[in-house]
């Protein structure tokens, strides 16, 4: 299995019609950074979720980077003054498409005004 290449991608995500209210810091945690990168991350407030519409470019396929299924994890941590928690996680096929959009929160008041991470990595083979 290939050592994970793991890059950050800090991404202020702003405010504006239809989206969070406020700027919320999203920070990527790319350990697909060999195979996959993203180039553009927005969270949206979507009828009470919390959304994240990633651009991405997939340089290879994620088999390169030691995945066995075409799925790959993703998992959010909402990040609170001296704790944090585990808001969402799951899988997601992150293929030549270039966007997704990911729930991040299946309530949008655990995620307002938090500074957030998302780790993307591969998903186990079923």
């Amino acid at each position: 299995m290939a050592a994970p290449n793991v890059k950050w991608l800090a991404i202020p995500l702003l405010a504006s019609c239809g989206q969070l209210s406020v700027a919320n810091p999203l920070t990527i945690e790319n350990n697909l950074a060999s195979c996959l990168t993203v180039e553009k991350a927005t969270l949206q407030r979507v009828e009470g979720y919390a959304i994240a519409n990633l651009s991405f470019k997939l340089t290879q396929s994620t088999a390169a980077c030691g995945c066995k299924s075409r799925l790959n994890d993703y998992t959010v941590v909402a990040q609170y003054a001296d704790w944090q928690r585990v808001v969402m996680q799951g899988k997601v096929a992150l293929n030549d498409k270039g966007q997704q959009s990911i729930p991040v929160s299946a309530d949008y008041a655990l995620v307002e005004n938090q500074p957030l991470t998302m780790t993307i990595g591969c998903a186990e083979a079923d």
